[in-house]
């Protein structure tokens, strides 16, 4: 069984994983590029205001989401542009991809239902809703330069609201009973209304058009990922299944 789980989650990760890399250089990798360029005539102004009036520059220590990853600017190593940041994002990708295809075909195996490449597509979809919808209610994907509230902040309630959208819709899908259910209305809802850390003021370089093309863009291709993701997970448990 271990091994199984293992092969089937490993495979449908990196494959998954690669697959949406190259759709990242096509949609939201140039959405990022874009950004970078009004992020840091942003940081110019501000710079340059801080001067004119003898004031030591502030850093914000911006960070975006790039399709459910944290991204630091401004300080650490970053890569260049080009080949060197199409591998580590394409690396990123299917090193998330593996993590999150063996959490679902390990949960699969723990339900004790059936997976195939049919069904696996209805629990890629239950971790879309899970990690990348849910959150995105009050934490969307962001671009450089955006405002936001503290990192940690942002982490401690992006993972409660997976965790918690995770059980609500295992409490509802697979626990009869209108308690269940009610249970797991609750705690969907529970993490949007403690609310999600907001930054002090709202606004940035980034026109806001940019922005809301980034988040639709970003919710697209996290479905497509997961879709795919749940898809292979099926398909190679079904096969791994036959062979033993």
């Amino acid at each position: 069984m271990f091994r199984r789980i293992f092969a089937s989650g490993l495979l449908a990760g990196l494959l998954a994983g690669l697959f949406v890399a190259v759709l990242q250089q096509a949609t939201t990798v140039p959405l990022i590029q874009f950004a970078e360029t009004f992020e840091q005539g942003g940081e110019a102004d501000t710079a340059a205001h801080a001067h004119d009036h003898g004031e030591k520059p502030h850093d914000h220590g911006d960070s975006h989401d790039h399709a459910g990853n944290g991204h630091d600017h401004g300080e650490g190593w970053m890569p260049e542009d080009g080949i060197e940041r199409i591998f580590y994002t394409a690396l990123s990708s299917v090193v998330i991809g593996c993590g999150w295809a063996l959490m679902l075909v390990a949960l699969v195996a723990i339900s004790g239902r059936r997976l195939d490449a049919r069904s696996g597509i209805l629990w890629g979809a239950a971790g879309f809703v899970a990690t990348a919808l849910a959150p995105a209610v009050g934490l969307p994907p962001e671009l450089p330069g955006s405002m936001a509230a503290e990192v940690d902040a942002r982490i401690l309630w992006w993972i409660g609201t997976v965790v918690a959208s995770a059980i609500a819709l295992w409490l509802m899908v697979f626990t009869p009973g209108r308690i269940a259910t009610a249970a797991g209305i609750v705690l969907l809802a529970l993490p949007h209304i403690i609310g999600a850390p907001q930054p002090d003021h709202f606004g940035g370089p980034v026109p806001p058009e940019l922005s809301a093309q980034f988040v639709a863009v970003s919710l697209a291709l996290a479905a497509v990922f997961w879709t795919v993701l749940g898809w292979l997970a099926g398909m190679f448990w079904t096969r791994f299944g036959q062979e033993a």
